[in-house]
C-alpha cells in the first residue's frame, strides 16, 4: 500500500502521542513530564557559571513608580538589558512580576514606550501590561527576550528585521539546544537576579507572559517552583490545534515533545499554584476551539488537586492581544494575598 504525504505524515503525529503516557498525575508523571520537558528544551550545563549583578544605566521617575534600566552578564556570558518598574508607595518590599514580551520591538513595547524611543502618548491597556501591573503594587522586571530588540544579531538589526528567531533557533538546534530552551534558561537566571533584590518579598513571585513570552513564561513556571503565580496571555492551546496547525515562529518547536506530552500536561505542572489563562475569541494563530480544549483539561486538573479556584480564564472578544479586563487585578489579588 502506497500512503500519501499527508496520511504519512499524520502517522508520525500519531506514532508519537501513542508514546505518551496516561496522565494520572502521579510524581511519576509529573517527573516523566519535566524530564521530558528538560530534554527536549536541550541541554544547558555548559552554560552555567557565575553572572554579575546588574548595574544601574539609567532611573526616570515617572510619578507613581520609578523606571530604571539595567544591564547584567549571564553566565553564558550574554548580557542582558531589563526595566525594572518600581512603585513609589514608600513601602519597604514588594511582590515581584517577571513580564515577558512576545515578538514584537522588545520590553519598551510593554512599558509605554515607542519603538522610536518617545514615550507614547496615551496608555495602551492591552500592551502595556508591564505598566498595569506595577500601577497594581508589583515591582515588574522587564527583560529583553533573546532574539529581540538590541539582543538580535547585529545583520539582522541592520537589515531592519524585527528578530533573529529563525538565525539563533538553527544554530542553537544543530548545538543539541533550542531557542526556547535558551530563553527559558535566561528567564530562571533572572530570577535569580530577582530574588537578590532587597526590596522583592521572599517567596513572592510570579510571572505575566504574552504569546511567545507566555510560551517562556508558561515552560519556566512548569519547571521552576520559585514561580508562585502565572497568567499566560495569547498561547495556552494545543500543538495538534495550533502550532501543528497553523505556521508559526520556529522557536515554538521542540524536538521529540509530543513522545512526552500534549502542551496542556505540560502546562500542568504548574498545577495546583495559581493560573490564569487568558486568550481572544478570534485570535488567528491559537484558535479558540484549541484554547478551550486546553482550558478544560487544566480546569480538570485543577479540580482533581481540589484547587479550582487557584485556575482562572477569561476569553476575551479580541485577537491576539493581551486583554487585562480581569488578569491584571487577579494577578495583584494572587501576589498581595502570599
Amino acid at each position: 500500500m502506497v500512503k500519501s504525504i499527508e496520511h504519512f505524515f499524520e502517522d508520525i503525529f500519531h506514532h508519537a502521542i501513542r508514546q505518551q503516557p496516561e496522565p494520572d498525575w502521579s510524581f511519576e508523571y509529573r517527573t516523566h513530564l519535566k524530564q521530558g520537558l528538560s530534554q527536549a528544551l536541550g541541554d544547558f550545563t555548559d552554560w552555567e557559571g557565575e553572572g554579575t549583578v546588574p548595574v544601574v544605566q539609567k532611573v526616570v521617575n515617572k510619578g507613581s513608580y520609578s523606571q530604571e534600566l539595567v544591564t547584567f552578564r549571564l553566565p553564558s556570558q550574554l548580557l542582558v538589558s531589563m526595566y525594572i518598574l518600581t512603585p513609589l508607595t514608600g513601602q519597604k518590599t514588594y511582590p515581584a512580576v517577571l513580564a515577558l514580551h512576545g515578538h514584537g520591538y522588545g520590553p519598551e513595547e510593554i512599558i509605554g514606550i515607542r519603538k522610536d524611543g518617545n514615550v507614547k502618548q496615551t496608555e495602551d491597556l492591552q500592551s502595556d501590561y508591564a505598566l498595569q501591573l506595577v500601577k497594581r503594587g508589583i515591582k515588574v522586571f522587564v527583560p529583553t527576550v533573546l532574539g529581540f530588540g538590541e539582543r538580535m544579531f547585529t545583520s539582522d538589526w541592520d537589515a531592519g528585521k524585527d528578530k533573529s528567531c529563525a538565525k539563533m533557533a538553527q544554530l542553537l538546534l544543530m548545538a543539541g539546544k533550542t531557542l526556547a530552551g535558551a530563553r527559558i534558561w535566561e528567564a530562571a537566571r533572572t530570577i535569580d537576579v530577582i530574588e537578590a533584590y532587597n526590596d522583592v518579598q521572599p517567596g513572592r513571585i510570579g510571572v505575566f507572559g504574552f504569546s511567545g513570552g507566555a510560551m517562556v513564561a508558561g515552560y519556566t513556571a512548569a519547571l521552576d517552583d520559585r514561580i508562585m503565580n502565572v497568567v499566560l496571555s495569547g498561547y495556552a492551546s494545543t500543538f495538534a490545534g495550533s502550532i501543528l496547525k497553523l505556521s508559526h515562529c520556529i522557536d515554538n518547536y521542540l524536538p521529540g515533545i509530543l513522545k512526552t506530552g500534549e502542551l496542556p500536561d505540560l502546562l500542568g505542572l504548574i498545577a495546583p499554584r495559581p493560573l490564569f489563562i487568558e486568550a481572544g475569541q478570534d485570535d488567528p494563530i491559537f484558535p479558540v476551539a484549541s484554547v478551550k480544549e486546553a482550558v478544560q483539561q487544566l480546569q480538570d486538573l485543577y479540580r482533581y488537586y481540589r484547587q479550582g479556584n487557584n485556575f482562572c480564564f477569561d476569553l476575551h472578544g479580541k485577537g491576539h492581544q493581551v486583554s487585562g479586563e480581569r488578569s491584571y487585578d487577579w494577578l495583584a489579588r494572587e501576589m498581595a494575598a502570599q
